[in-house]
């Protein structure tokens, strides 16, 4: 049996670092980047992770033994939300605490693949526990190999793309449905909103508390809003998926400078505890040009504004938003290296994610020709290295199954 899952990866458009704070954020899925997992089942005894696009990452394979013992952390887990017999697990963080000492047998906890394998053998105990516990038949013995053009370390939500690749894939497998025609077809465990949720749950392992932005753009695809508010005592995530959304160029480009987001986020936070009267106005400020964002865009997909009033509108918001973001810490000369270049094409640029470093956007207007999009690009790439900017729209689909017949060449390169 062979199921292969794909999707797009994801870009924070405005909002970041003030989301943190209960601001509102805009983010929409990339057309140019996408990953994908091929999962094959049965025969070798094994469970395995192929990760062919890092470097580093040999074939990490477990024989189906080594992991039994693990298995009595995952019996009672809530396979959907709906799943009202029983409650997630009370020793999750022991199953997780388990796992990775297991892992650091095949991996260094410094290196990207130690994180995706805990993440992946994470998902598979639960799904193939669950699927065991349900009296549900299904080859226990899979190896998964996921292919992906996103950067690692990007900003660019790279390790939300494998979560979701890898929760759609094994969800199919353990409880997945198929059609007359063998298709797989939606039920309870495989639609996205359950998809989602695991995937949220492998997030959570990877960074801690994460705001869920990246695995629903992922998972969902388009473009989404979201905050965060108090319920009950407890902090939660707004999500608001726009219905429509109008089509956008981009210039994305990979200053390839290493940063780590839970430090960036930290800084930030230190700043406003130190000068609340000064940072707090700043960031009322980037929730209310995200707004301002969110109306121009929904007004240009109503027809109720043209192209040229919505991005000239938006080249604004993008300049202000980059400078705020400077004032809290999380610029980087990089960064604005790339609105300098940019600038020179009359054209805005802001970073995107967490900063310091990472990526930037350069919006490209119905304007900017062919021709001074090559030009961009050849200046980005001289000044960052080879292929370090390509051109994407931005609001492509979700995850999505496909039969072996569609089987992308990536996988084959």
């Amino acid at each position: 049996m062979i199921i292969l899952s794909f999707l797009l990866s994801q870009v924070i458009l405005f909002g970041e670092h003030a989301v943190v704070f209960g601001k509102t954020a805009l983010a929409a899925s990339l057309s140019n980047l996408r990953t994908f997992a091929h999962l094959t089942a049965g025969g070798e005894g094994v469970v395995a992770l192929e990760l062919p696009d890092l470097p580093s990452a040999p074939t990490l394979a477990f024989a189906l033994p080594e992991l039994q013992a693990l298995r009595s952390h995952f019996h009672g887990v809530s396979l959907t939300d709906a799943d009202e017999k029983a409650a997630e697990p009370a020793d999750d963080d022991a199953a997780v605490k388990a796992l990775k000492v297991l892992c650091a047998q095949r991996a260094d906890e410094s290196e990207h693949h130690f994180s995706a394998l805990v993440v992946f053998l994470y998902l598979y105990l639960s799904l193939a526990t669950a699927a065991a516990d349900r009296g549900t038949k299904a080859t226990e013995s899979v190896r998964v190999r996921i292919r992906s053009t996103v950067p690692v370390g990007a900003g660019l939500g790279s390790s939300a793309a494998f979560s979701v690749s890898c929760a759609a894939a094994l969800l199919q497998h353990f409880h997945g449905s198929h059609g007359a025609d063998g298709a797989p077809t939606e039920n309870a465990a495989t639609s996205k909103a359950n998809i989602n949720r695991w995937a949220l749950k492998a997030e959570k392992i990877i960074h801690g508390t994460p705001s869920g932005i990246d695995n629903s753009i992922a998972t969902f695809g388009g473009a989404l809003t979201f905050h965060r508010k108090q319920v009950e005592g407890r902090v939660v995530g707004v999500m608001e998926h726009l219905d429509s959304f109008p089509p956008l160029q981009f210039v994305l480009t990979n200053t390839a400078v290493p940063r780590k987001t839970s430090v960036l986020v930290a800084g930030v936070r230190t700043l406003r505890e130190r000068y609340p009267e000064v940072i707090d106005p700043v960031l009322d400020s980037i929730h209310a040009l995200t707004v301002k964002a969110i109306g121009y865009l929904a007004a240009a997909a109503n027809s109720q504004a043209s192209e040229g009033e919505l991005h000239t509108h938006l080249a604004s918001l993008i300049d202000v938003n980059h400078h705020l973001l400077n004032a809290v810490g999380v610029g980087h000369p990089q960064l604005d290296k790339i609105r300098l270049l940019s600038a020179q094409y009359k054209l805005h640029s802001k970073l995107t994610g967490a900063g310091g470093g990472g990526c930037a956007f350069t919006l490209l207007t119905n304007e900017t020709s062919e021709e001074q999009t090559k030009q961009l690009i050849a200046d980005l790439d001289r000044e960052f290295g080879p292929s370090s900017s390509l051109t994407t729209g931005v609001g492509g689909p979700g995850v999505t199954f496909h039969g072996t017949a569609d089987l992308p060449t990536h996988f084959h390169n």
